[in-house]
């Protein structure tokens, strides 16, 4: 599948308590207390998963056009045994 379950971490890199859990997690991200533009152009902070989503999304987008010939595969692989788990709250 082509799916990238992610989770969103605090500025401790705890879990957050509403977030994503289980082993078909592959990654988290920051999703508490995200600075992000919102609508009439400023900016608030925000929290959630789709938050961290985004961030993860970007991230992936930076990795496949610096090697454009790879696939969502090598993307799994290509740096999940150096990430570490999110510890609990």
């Amino acid at each position: 599948a082509n799916v990238i379950a992610v989770t969103a971490t605090n500025e401790r890199d705890a879990l957050m308590p509403q977030a994503n859990r289980g082993a078909y997690v592959f990654v988290a991200a920051p999703g508490v207390d995200v600075l992000a533009p919102v609508p009439g152009g400023s900016a608030d902070f925000v929290t959630g998963t789709s938050f961290s989503a985004a961030i993860v999304s970007g991230a992936i987008a930076n990795l496949l056009s610096a090697e454009p010939g790879r696939t969502s595969g090598w993307v799994a692989l290509s740096g999940r045994p150096r990430w570490r788990r999110a510890s609990s709250p």
